[in-house]
């Protein structure tokens, strides 16, 4: 059987939902509650920033699939050969 590979921007779309469904899952799973010593907002900022990191590397992916159809370069073995 033959894998089907998926382009970027479904990569990239996939990355972008999940990471906004896991944080909302960690914020019901783990509710901030408001009186927060330095290591649960240390905690929270972590969260935030693996989170953010999920999304833009989503949206970078799709960024990159858009300039790659642009330029006509849609299949990744166009590039040219690493030395």
């Amino acid at each position: 059987m033959e894998r089907k590979k998926h382009p970027l921007w479904w990569w990239g779309l996939m990355l972008i939902v999940g990471g906004a469904c896991g944080g909302g899952i960690i914020n019901m799973i783990d509710p901030i509650q408001p009186p927060l010593s330095p290591g649960q907002r240390a905690e929270l900022l972590g969260r935030g920033i693996a989170i953010l990191g999920v999304i833009l590397t989503g949206v970078v992916l799709i960024v990159v699939h858009l300039v790659r159809s642009r330029r006509g370069k849609t299949d990744d073995t166009s590039a040219p050969p690493h030395r």
